[in-house]
């Protein structure tokens, strides 16, 4: 499985591609079409990387804060028509955030997450590529402390309820939404299915291209809501994970 991804240093665009084995072991990383060697990677000492790790387990607010910076990248090449939210506003997962341009066809990008907006890295009118860096998301703690509710505890698990109702409990449903418009071509998964970070579970033709949808959470399917070639609307419910 390759990852494509585009990273902007300095005004420098950097196209990093990523192979993953069968095992999620990175196989081979190329930058600008030039292969890094893995050992270089791995010789990355203990200490530097904890510098660069989330913290593993959420105990405080303070952990919870520093654990959510998240990106919105574009999937498609196009014009932005519209710019639906401001820095600093809420945003519920599967909200409005941009309407793109492509093809002749307008686009709706939506958000993958819940939190408040940190910054907008594009303006209306302007010609965006794929890949590139639209919006990050990143929650402070005056915020949550003026939204205490956006941080919730773990709920206590009731001892009359089965294994299954106490692990429905602790995992509530992730849900997987279309973020673009197009035809279903390919469902990867099914419902009893394991689901691995980085696993494809659709494959949508949009624009005369196809677009892989992959998770970006780990669990096992629930739901699936769409059928092979139904034609699906941004936004619109794809699967459950639990």
């Amino acid at each position: 499985m390759k990852k494509e991804i585009k990273i902007n240093i300095d005004d420098k665009i950097y196209v990093v591609e990523i192979t993953i084995d069968e095992d999620l072991e990175i196989e081979s990383v190329m930058v600008n079409e030039e292969l890094i060697d893995i050992k270089d990677i791995n010789s990355i000492s203990n200490e530097d990387k904890n510098k660069h790790q989330m913290p593993t387990k959420i105990n405080t607010v303070d952990d919870f804060t520093q654990s959510i910076d998240n990106d919105i990248t574009a999937p498609i090449a196009g014009l932005l028509l519209s710019v639906e939210k401001q820095v600093g506003d809420s945003v519920s997962e599967g909200d409005l955030l941009f309407v793109v341009e492509s093809m002749k066809m307008e686009q709706r990008i939506v958000s993958d997450y819940t939190g408040f907006i940190y910054e907008i890295n594009v303006k209306p009118n302007e010609q965006i590529a794929a890949g590139q860096l639209m919006l990050k998301f990143e929650n402070s703690i005056n915020k949550i402390s003026d939204n205490i509710d956006t941080f919730k505890p773990i709920p206590a698990i009731d001892s009359n309820l089965s294994d299954s109702q106490s692990a429905q409990t602790l995992n509530p449903s992730i849900e997987i939404i279309a973020p673009m418009s197009g035809v279903v071509l390919k469902i990867d998964k099914y419902i009893g299915d394991k689901i691995a970070n980085g696993d494809l579970l659709f494959v949508v033709e949009s624009m005369k291209m196809e677009q892989m949808i992959v998770s970006d959470s780990i669990g096992t399917v629930k739901e699936i809501n769409v059928n092979l070639n139904d034609q699906v609307s941004a936004g619109q419910l794809m699967m459950k994970i639990n």
